[in-house]
């Protein structure tokens, strides 16, 4: 063990900890902490939050994917020396603790929250000066991007990111970031043989009892390369990279362009806007919002101002009830657009397998559509802790809407209205080179 930071309370952090610590007391205000599996980073990051909280008075919030997770891996959670996260803080310096809210008074002022990111409301107007955002690679980024960067750059407050990899999802793109902008940023990645806590045997004992080597290279020595465990679209994704299909795919205004849609009422609306060319199909924007009513959505379509033929939308377009009492494709009607229904002819996992066989046909606008791409690489199957497996079905999260769109625009290509053909390759090319970009 190393030696002890001095605190107000008692914890000894270890030797590959300590940078972090540092890297805060020496300025630097954002920090990518990859460590593997069972390495100490919420014990870890939570004591350097309690640290900070008596160095400057405010709001802190400890951040995990889901509201679930929080109380299940956090709030009730107890650590390998039998104790609670809360007892690292000494009773005498809690001021009041609220169970039902996660949160905790301290006698300085300052003030501890833990929560989650599906909830993303109860970050909105709100003032942390500190915040630490746990298992960031299965994070929706916007909790970052839309939410927390911009009050911690006006408050000059710090974050502190921690994960193992899941693929290079946006949590690798900070980590590349941090590597490249040290002045600012401060990076670590511990795998096992940095940290010494697992013995490289114990291993092959999980290789026995069914744990992939993927799984393994991920969770234990950090990998960026096996992309997200139980992705439906990573190797697509990759390919399509490879291929330079992930690219500037400008909209041609002579020609049709068509949305497909995921419905959300209370929940996330997603509309992905294409267009044909011959066989292939390019995906030229994609917007994404909630808390709308429809009319916000009709009016995204006239700000956009594409030449439109149809919008698709899913089968309960027709029965959800709005607001109004009318369903969502009567209103939708109403609004003077071609709308229509796709039928619930497949199952989910059917129709991810026809997105699969049509994935090399299609290109996608790497700048309109860089949420959606985010999306696709994060939507996985759902994994079971108990049986070590992954589920077959899709995990329910922030990417299911955009992905699901994108699974409705590719079953609305055998019925596309309207003249088609789209933009012929020689057009696409001509577009590129008026704007610059090839």
């Amino acid at each position: 063990m190393s030696e002890e930071i001095i605190l107000p309370y008692k914890f000894e952090f270890r030797d590959y900890q300590l940078p972090v610590v540092e890297a805060l007391d020496n300025g630097i205000k954002r920090i990518v902490w990859v460590m593997h599996r069972r390495a100490g980073k919420d014990v870890s990051c939570f004591n350097v939050m309690l640290k900070k909280s008596f160095e400057r008075i405010g709001n802190y919030f400890y951040v995990f994917p889901t509201y679930s997770q929080a109380r299940k891996s956090f709030w009730d959670n107890i650590t390998e020396e039998g104790l609670s996260f809360i007892d690292y803080c000494p009773k005498k310096l809690i001021l009041r603790r609220l169970n039902n809210e996660m949160k905790l008074f301290l006698t300085n002022g300052s003030i501890i929250q833990v929560v989650g990111s599906d909830t993303p409301d109860a970050l909105r107007g709100s003032n942390p000066v500190g915040v630490v955002l746990s298992e960031f690679a299965y994070q929706n980024p916007t909790i970052w991007t839309a939410i927390l960067d911009p009050i911690l750059e006006k408050n000059g407050g710090w974050a502190i990111f921690n994960s193992t990899p899941q693929g290079k999802n946006y949590f690798y793109t900070l980590f590349k970031h941090a590597q490249e902008n040290p002045e600012e940023w401060f990076s670590s990645l511990v795998t096992i043989e940095d940290s010494g806590l697992i013995k490289p045997e114990s291993l092959k004992v999980k290789l026995s009892q069914g744990i992939s080597q993927e799984m393994i290279d991920t969770e234990y020595y950090c990998s960026w390369d096996v992309g997200k465990l139980g992705s439906y679209y990573g190797k697509s994704m990759q390919k399509a990279e490879n291929e330079g299909r992930l690219c500037y795919v400008p909209c041609d205004n002579n020609h049709l362009v068509y949305t497909a849609w995921d419905i959300g009422i209370s929940d996330s609306m997603s509309i992905i806007f294409f267009q044909r060319r011959g066989n292939e199909i390019l995906v030229i924007d994609h917007y994404e919002n909630h808390g709308y009513a429809l009319t916000h959505y009709i009016d995204i379509l006239r700000e956009k101002a594409y030449n439109y033929a149809t919008h698709y939308l899913p089968h309960d377009g027709k029965k959800r009830e709005v607001a109004t009492g009318t369903t969502f494709l009567q209103v939708a009607r109403d609004s003077g657009y071609d709308f229509d229904i796709i039928p619930n002819t497949l199952s989910i996992l059917e129709g991810i397998e026809k997105v699969r066989g049509i994935f090399p046909r299609i290109f996608i606008d790497r700048v309109k559509c860089d949420y959606l791409i985010k999306c696709l690489l994060e939507y996985s199957s759902e994994w079971d802790d108990k049986a070590k497996v992954f589920r077959n079905r899709p995990t329910h999260n922030w990417a299911s809407h955009a992905a699901d769109a994108f699974r409705m625009m590719v079953l609305a290509l055998d019925r596309l209205k309207g003249p088609g053909g789209g933009m012929t390759k020689d057009r696409l090319t001509e577009l590129r080179k008026a704007h610059g970009v090839y």
